[in-house]
């Protein structure tokens, strides 16, 4: 994920100068495991974007620059309708989901006697429910984004028709054939 840095994750929460770099791997890795989920069919073009130095649309789109870095960054968005949207775009998304992640994978550490709530002389751990809840408060803020730009991917279905299933069947007979 050339796209999302530690910075993105540092503008969503808080997170220690000296954080564990292997953790915040690990939620990185598990946030895309539930982005799959999410994104459906649009997954591909996600982990492409996210991946690529630049990165094109179809080439049947005039704006796929602008659509691309809409979908990367946020911005404002109007659908075929006449709505505008505010969209958060990928980045803060899924620095979301990542950040929630990180949150619950923050809260112990694996240590020779097995696997300790972190705790020093001078702090008071936060319980467990709390951290769960705060965590939740994340993932599902990083899901509605999520929500949000799929519907703008839902109003330019011509500009990801490199995605197998968003092409229109040409003739229905052959789904009965199968």
């Amino acid at each position: 994920m050339k796209h999302i840095t530690v910075n993105d994750i540092k503008q969503v929460g808080a997170i220690a100068t000296h954080y564990d770099t292997n953790k915040l791997t690990i939620a990185m890795n598990e946030a895309m495991f539930e982005l799959r989920g999410v994104f459906g069919i649009y997954m591909p073009y996600v982990q492409r974007s996210l991946d690529a130095e630049v990165f094109d649309l179809a080439n049947n789109v005039d704006d796929s620059e602008t659509l691309n870095t809409l979908l990367l960054n946020g911005g404002y968005f109007t659908t075929s309708t006449g709505r505008i949207l505010i969209i958060d775009g990928f980045k803060k998304a899924i620095s979301y989901i990542i950040y929630s992640r990180y949150v619950i994978i923050n809260n112990t550490q694996d240590t020779a006697n097995g696997l300790v709530r972190q705790q020093n002389d001078f702090s008071v751990p936060t319980p467990l429910k709390d951290v769960k809840s705060i965590a939740e408060f994340y993932a599902n803020t990083g899901r509605q984004m999520c929500k949000d730009l799929i519907e703008v991917m839902k109003d330019r279905p011509d500009a990801f028709d490199f995605i197998e299933p968003c092409k229109p069947h040409q003739n229905n007979d052959n789904l009965s054939n199968r």
